[in-house]
């Protein structure tokens, strides 16, 4: 029997099929939360989610279910020490988004240097009275 996996759509769209490729069975939702989950496939042996919350409930409801991978950092959508005793692996991908942090807080500095808000704001207004004094018009 091929093992099920629930995926986001999302995440399946983004890879090169290597679950399919190993042969799984790959079952794409758009939101995998526990509704969804269980509406599409409650024999599955593995989840991956990326920010619903999994309830403790669900784990009776899916008695082949072996891991649930949690596509970013923490594990504060799930019951960890419930998950264990169940007997499920839950697994995250820590720095997997450490690039793109970095970058938005970058961004973030810039944009405070340059008071983009209040020049944005102002500009919104049709108020460029402040710019024409240091930059000539």
């Amino acid at each position: 029997m091929t093992e099920k996996i629930i995926m986001p759509a999302v995440a399946d769209d983004l890879t090169d099929h290597y679950l399919t490729k190993q042969g799984f069975e790959v079952l794409t939702v758009d939101n995998p939360d526990a509704e969804n989950i269980l509406a599409t496939a409650p024999d599955a042996a593995a989840v991956m989610m990326i920010s619903n919350k999994i309830p403790n409930s669900l784990y009776d409801k899916m008695p082949n279910l072996k891991i649930i991978a949690r596509r970013g950092v923490g594990y504060d959508n799930i019951d960890v020490a419930f998950a264990a005793k169940k007997g499920v692996w839950v697994t995250n991908t820590p720095g997997a988004n450490a690039v793109s942090v970095a970058e938005a807080a970058v961004l973030d500095i810039m944009l405070m240097a340059r008071q983009f808000d209040a020049i944005s704001k102002k500009t919104a207004r049709r108020r460029l009275d402040w710019w024409l004094p240091h930059h000539g018009a």
